[in-house]
């Protein structure tokens, strides 16, 4: 062993004399000195920015008309918001009004143009016969008013909006750090968020802990209008300066970001540049040893030549190792000391990036013991680092875009199957057609960026499917954040038929749910509504509605071709004429917004669970069918971070990203189980039965779960695999959509599938099933080894996308109603692919060595 252990030794010293290394070292060096003094604090976030408003614009106008009604004596349109306005300084509010009688009177019109006091916005067009692009007598071309108008309107919309905006921030901080908002008669005591009561139950407030308060009241009392944002803000120092500014973010949300640097920025450079630096301080150690002299005298000693071929290429994998562990445990102990984020499990970036590097090594050291060049070794490990990334590329881009014809959400009701696609999907809703075996697309109407947000939901009661349209409100001082869901509903059977809206005189829908019978709720406007058909749709008017046809999708629906020669007016009006929400109660709005925030419908009892920061309360219908509060209890573990709920008969389960899953038992309000730390992960979808059996989760690892209410069991379904979408049908069968555009039906009882539907795969998917994968398969997945040392580091199974995390990164999650895709982190197949593929490169090098006559 002694003489092996000398040509390892021999191996660093050919390695150290290398001038690329001191460099490499050095600048490593520097890095992490510099980076050393930056430190950080944390304290209470207290004021208000443009990106906590929901419609700055909006809440402008409804506060300058709770000035104009304060100042002439008027009853206040808004009780709650002319409460907050009366608090507020007089100085700005006078500003408030007369900004916004300015834009009003003589301002920016709706179409962009400026308006003439007094008159209708001024138009400049050419006159007749005058062509607006006509060129004058210095051969200069004249451009078009209208064009020129449209370019200034826009800046002139854009300058009035930041107006608004700055002054409205103004108003707001004003309130914040001024006033004393803990006085508020609207705020109802059993109301308030947690740490709303906890700060006002204390006898002694400090400064920030008062303007804190008042951020929480100002949150809960404009809870519409203003986002509910982190509880700390973050405050940099350097060498023990404070850097001037706030940035609000939790703790968590620091560390994510920590992650996420270290995971695509260090993971980058040193899989790249790292990996050029370090096969060019490596590639000399065995050309030089395989030179006759040198091999001679070596081999004089007691050892054979595959062990020393052997010996040399771990002694060049072990001078690396130190190298890296340099300046991982310093990147390591920087964030202890100084961030607070003590992660033994970082050091798994060590053997990761070593990993990577033997990889690309072994073809080196079989190169150099062939040519006996160090150029040709170096320029052999990075080809192989060419090959395999172009193929990553090439395997992630299919990969990609196979996924972005996935299923989001699916239904399966009165003998109908409908599925919704991620938005990249060019198409936004199908349905399945049994005489053709494919899917149909059946989105015609739809027109919305992001699909359905809501839905598919098919009313077997009126022949409709519905589904909710997400609005985008456009803010021109930054980027667009989600408005009010609209509601869209199609009558089934109808040719040429197209999604209409749906207009009920609801603000926005959160949700749409199914009842046991069959019949929708929405969940609008802080209340429950029945959806109806009314009994004389032409006319508008309720009174005894008739049975609904069981044959209607069979049936082609009369006067179609009156209907087809209806305006798209006409048939809009028909719709809101056809349907009507009748409220459901309660009598106090449940507040739904805001963070930390789940809501779950049961469909066996028609019950609503909302957890809100801590508070679980239970909505029950009455004997009238109007909803009251019949429960409500708070859990100190769900006060902070993202959750999801899912009820069915008297259990419901919480999915907590920091305190894992549990099952409450509704009727006690007590936690009855815990599933441990490695259930700390958000559910893609949640699904109940209406038979009262189940509580069925969809990961976002594309497996499905199943809770058993009878016994209390969690357990994995064992035929789900790549699933993109689940639901329950009537009967209480499960229903799986997968990646491949199949659907199953599955037999609960014995987890059986009794049915499978198969949609038909483009050329592309198929090329992609049958020929590249296989072949990226053969090649050693270098990237993917980061999927290892990410599962070794977080202990979850999936893990973020790029567009995932600068989602995350800028808080666009929190404001857009988008789906946060994934990617299953399948941590040991490509280290055993990279494994053999080492072994392989080394056997050949070992023949090599022991048929050459040296």
């Amino acid at each position: 062993m002694r003489p092996y252990l000398a040509i390892i030794k021999d191996s660093f010293r050919e390695a150290f004399v290398s001038r690329v290394l001191w460099i490499v070292l050095i600048l490593l060096a520097l890095v992490l000195l510099l980076v050393f003094p930056l430190s950080y604090s944390f304290s209470l976030t207290t004021e208000i920015s443009r990106s906590d408003m929901v419609n700055p614009d909006e809440l402008f106008k409804n506060i300058a008309t709770e000035i104009r009604n304060e100042s002439e004596g008027n009853p206040p349109d808004d009780e709650v918001l002319a409460e907050i306005v009366a608090l507020g300084e007089e100085g700005i509010k006078k500003e408030i009004l007369e900004l916004a009688d300015k834009q009003e009177a003589g301002g920016v019109g709706e179409d962009g143009n400026k308006k003439p006091q007094g008159g209708e916005p001024k138009n400049e067009k050419p006159e007749a016969g005058q062509n607006p692009g006509r060129v004058q007598a210095d051969g200069g071309q004249k451009e078009d008013p209208e064009k020129v108008s449209g370019r200034r309107g826009f800046r002139e919309r854009m300058m009035a909006a930041q107006d608004r905006s700055d002054l409205l921030v103004r108003f707001v901080n004003d309130l914040i750090s001024e006033r004393d908002l803990s006085g508020v008669k609207l705020l109802d005591g059993q109301m308030l968020f947690p740490e709303t009561r906890a700060l006002m139950e204390s006898s002694e407030l400090e400064s920030i802990e008062k303007q804190r308060l008042n951020r929480l009241i100002i949150e809960q009392a404009l809870e519409d209008a203003v986002r509910s944002g982190p509880a700390t803000s973050i405050v940099f120092s350097y060498l023990g300066m404070e850097i001037p500014g706030k940035f609000p973010i939790e703790k968590e949300r620091l560390f994510y970001i920590v992650r996420a640097f270290i995971k695509y920025v260090l993971n980058f450079v040193f899989n790249t540049v790292g990996i050029l630096m370090a096969l060019i301080i490596t590639s000399n150690i065995i050309p030089q040893t395989f030179d006759p002299g040198s091999l001679n005298l070596l081999l004089s000693k007691p050892i054979s030549r595959w062990k020393l071929f052997v010996a040399q290429f771990l002694g060049g994998c072990a001078f690396i190792t130190l190298t890296m562990s340099f300046f991982f445990m310093g990147v390591w102990f920087y964030l202890g000391t100084r961030l607070g984020y003590w992660n033994i499990r970082l050091l798994f970036y060590i053997p990761s990036f070593i990993g990577i590097f033997a990889i690309y090594y072994s073809a080196s050291a079989v190169a150099g013991l062939i040519w006996r060049s160090s150029i040709v070794s170096v320029v052999a490990g990075s080809g192989l680092w060419v090959l395999t990334f172009g193929m990553y590329l090439v395997n992630t881009f299919c990969e990609t875009s196979f996924n972005s014809v996935a299923f989001r959400e699916m239904d399966v009701s009165g003998g109908q199957q409908f599925v919704s696609y991620i938005p990249d999907h060019p198409t936004r809703l199908s349905l399945w057609n049994q005489e053709t075996g494919d899917w149909e697309d059946y989105s015609r109407g739809v027109d919305s960026e992001l699909g359905l947000v809501l839905g598919p939901l098919y009313d077997s009661h009126s022949n409709h499917v519905f589904g909710g349209r997400q609005e985008l409100v456009m803010n021109p001082l930054g980027f667009p954040a989600g408005g009010k869901i609209e509601l869209l509903a199609r009558e089934l059977g109808v040719k040429d038929g197209e999604f209409r809206l749906v207009e009920l005189g609801l603000n926005s829908v959160k949700e749409i749910y199914r009842r046991r019978d069959g019949r929708l709720l929405l969940l609008a406007s802080g209340r429950l509504h029945l959806l109806e058909l009314r009994s004389d749709p032409e006319n508008g008017k309720d009174g005894e509605k008739e049975p609904p046809n069981e044959n209607a999708a069979d049936q082609e629906p009369p006067g179609n071709d009156a209907v087809m020669a209806e305006s798209d007016a006409e048939k809009g009006d028909r719709m809101n004429r056809l349907f009507r929400a009748r409220s459901l109660g309660p009598k106090r709005s449940i507040r739904t917004g805001g963070n930390n925030t789940a809501v779950a419908f049961n469909p066996m009892t028609s019950q609503l669970a909302v957890l809100k920061r801590g508070k679980l309360s239970i909505y029950s219908p009455g004997k009238d069918g109007m909803y009251e509060l019949v429960s409500e209890k708070e859990f100190d573990e769900f006060r902070n971070g993202n959750l999801s709920i899912g009820f069915n008969a008297d259990k419901l389960l919480t999915f907590h990203a920091k305190a894992g899953l549990m099952a409450i038992d509704t009727g006690s309000m007590e936690i009855i189980r815990k599933f441990g730390e490695k259930t700390r992960y958000l559910p893609l979808s949640i699904q109940t039965s209406n038979d009262g059996k189940w509580i069925t989760f969809l990961r976002r690892n594309e497996t499905v779960w199943n809770y058993s209410l009878q016994t209390g069991d969690l357990a994995r379904l064992g035929t789900s695999r790549d699933v993109k979408a689940i639901t329950f049908d009537d009967s209480g069968r499960l229903h799986l959509g997968d990646r491949w555009l199949r659907l199953y039906e599955i037999d609960m009882s014995n987890e059986s599938v009794v049915a499978t539907s198969q949609g038909k795969l483009t050329a592309f998917q198929s090329t992609y099933k049958g020929i590249i994968y296989p072949l990226y398969f053969i090649f050693p997945k270098c990237g993917e080894l980061n999927y290892t040392v990410e599962y070794l580091i977080t202990g979850n199974d999936t893990a973020d996308t790029i567009g995932t995390t600068i989602l995350k990164l800028f808080n666009f999650d929190r404001m857009l109603p988008v789906p946060l895709e994934t990617y299953n982190l399948e941590p040991w197949p490509q280290v055993w692919n990279a494994l053999a593929f080492i072994i392989v490169m080394l056997a050949i090098g070992c023949v090599i060595i022991e048929r050459t006559d040296y």
